[in-house]
């Protein structure tokens, strides 16, 4: 499950807030959390351009 784990966004973003609301943690502590999100929106992005001009391209 740890490794299924890593392609859900939610993962990132619960790591994310519990960093900063309640650790107090700045930028430098939570930069993976906010790459891991860029990334997995960047490549649901491109999936589903892929698919919308497959499909209607």
């Amino acid at each position: 499950m740890r490794y299924a784990s890593l392609i859900s966004p939610m993962r990132y973003f619960m790591d994310f807030g519990y960093q900063v609301l309640f650790k107090g943690n700045g930028f430098a502590y939570v930069w993976h959390d906010i790459l891991g999100i860029a990334a997995l929106g960047s490549a649901m992005f491109g999936l589903s351009m892929w698919g919308f001009r497959r499909l209607y391209g």
